[in-house]
């Protein structure tokens, strides 16, 4: 039977206005006002899951001055796992602005968006994004904002958190949910550093039982940062990677498997 496509909504970034074209996108929290024009902000800790074919996802938009804009597109485009881009289509346009708030509660379904782009879920497959973007009209001018909300297409994430031990060995880490598809091994420093490097946690996204490690988490160690693939085996409960450190050792490969304890 084939599993429901999950959505993962990661939100990215702070929007601002600019010339028209430009699809230049900002790095997280980054804001370039430009004079003369509207500035809006969304929130940056919201993550969620969203059934593709049944349930919604809540954007909330906030900003200033939303009674100058006569008009906001949404757009939306796929981004597949082969790297090529597909058109945008309109997802929504919004036309009664200025009888808004200073906040903007947009919801949609997974349904909607893959309605906006002539597509079914059989087509959209795991590991292909969504990107929503923002264009809006003032006296008549389009402004594009710097700025998407990115989208992950992933199936249910059901990985058994609590205790794992090293395959072969006697160490024990813990696996805790960060959501939204992220995890956080407490150690995966096995057949790399020193044990007297202590442990060096790992943060890795799963997207249908195949595993990708996040580099650097912001408290990681050292600025150690493991990069690499794993997979989790749903029949087993084990979960195994082949990692490197980024920083330090990019070109040398361990691996390590772990076990859930009884």
């Amino acid at each position: 039977m084939r599993k429901l496509l999950y959505i993962t909504l990661a939100v990215l970034i702070a929007f601002a206005c600019e010339e028209p074209g430009d699809a230049d996108i900002l790095n997280a929290h980054s804001v370039v006002p430009v004079e003369g024009t509207v500035e809006l902000n969304v929130p940056t800790t919201s993550a969620l899951w969203i059934d593709i074919n049944a349930e919604s996802a809540t954007l909330d938009v906030t900003g200033e001055g939303l009674d100058q804009i006569d008009a906001i597109s949404v757009d939306v485009r796929l981004v597949g796992t082969d790297g090529i881009s597909g058109e945008a289509a309109v997802l929504e346009e919004i036309t009664d602005v200025a009888s808004l708030s200073d906040t903007i509660s947009l919801t949609y379904t997974g349904t909607e968006i893959l309605s906006a782009l002539g597509l079914s879920a059989d087509a959209v497959a795991a590991g292909s994004k969504f990107v929503l973007s923002f264009t809006k009209t003032i006296d008549g001018v389009k402004y594009s904002d710097r700025g998407s909300y990115t989208i992950l297409v992933s199936c249910p994430t059901n990985i058994a958190l609590g205790d794992y031990q090293l395959k072969g060995g006697t160490d024990i880490v813990t696996l805790t949910y960060d959501g939204a598809g992220i995890y956080t091994l407490s150690n995966l420093n096995f057949n790399y550093y020193s044990p007297s490097y202590g442990d060096i946690n790992a943060k890795f996204l799963d997207v249908c039982n195949d595993l990708t490690l996040q580099g650097f988490s912001g408290n990681t160690p050292y600025g150690i940062a493991w990069v690499g693939e794993g997979s989790y085996n749903p029949d087993t409960g084990e979960i195994s990677f082949n990692y490197a450190d980024a920083t330090y050792n990019p070109s040398y490969f361990a691996a390590a498997t772990f076990v859930p304890v009884p």
